[in-house]
């Protein structure tokens, strides 16, 4: 009997220290009651985390813009410009670890790109601006001329091939590869 006693009012004292426990997280933000059911040997108060949805949401939100930018970027670069040029554009594309400045220093010891002041590969031409060595393929139907506004010095051409090899400001990226005539622009090596 003194047991039994025992054990009702041991579970009764469990019982309300779980709830003030529960009491004190709720109001602190840490706890939500999740459900309140009768569980022998624990009071029957389950607890779980709070998701604090306001944070939350916001974090969320912020991930699902970023999503969406680099997505919406991918998308408008992508289609014709080469993955290895994007971190030019826009620096969300940067590999991890990487800044733009040695990003282009990369570009640069390739013979990828010539910032400006510094000499062209194998020419005596000083570069007037930050230039890329590129290969622009061109769309069925278009000629090279309609592109020679945003190239800034073809090394070489095939019409019958619809290729161009050149020199182009990077500041002129963007706007080259808005042209319905380029089918694709993507970096070369210049010779050696």
């Amino acid at each position: 009997m003194q047991y039994k006693r025992f054990a009702m009012y041991f579970s009764f004292a469990l019982i309300c220290f779980f709830f003030i426990i529960a009491f004190f997280l709720k109001t602190n933000n840490y706890f939500t009651i999740q459900e309140l059911n009768y569980m022998p040997g624990c009071g029957g108060l389950l607890v779980s985390e709070k998701n604090n949805n306001s944070e939350h949401d916001n974090y969320k939100k912020q991930a699902d813009d970023l999503d969406r930018y680099l997505e919406e970027a991918y998308k408008k670069y992508s289609k014709k410009i080469d993955s290895s040029l994007l971190p030019l554009l826009d620096e969300q594309f940067l590999p991890s670890g990487q800044t733009k400045n040695s990003y282009r220093k990369t570009m640069q010891d390739q013979g990828q790109l010539v910032p400006a002041g510094s000499n062209l590969p194998r020419k005596d031409i000083q570069a007037p601006v930050d230039l890329l060595y590129l290969e622009v393929s061109l769309v069925e139907d278009y000629s090279i001329e309609s592109i020679e506004p945003y190239i800034w010095l073809i090394i070489n051409q095939s019409e019958q091939n619809r290729l161009v090899i050149a020199w182009v400001q990077v500041s002129q990226l963007e706007s080259l590869a808005e042209q319905e005539a380029v089918r694709s622009i993507k970096p070369v090596l210049p010779p050696d």
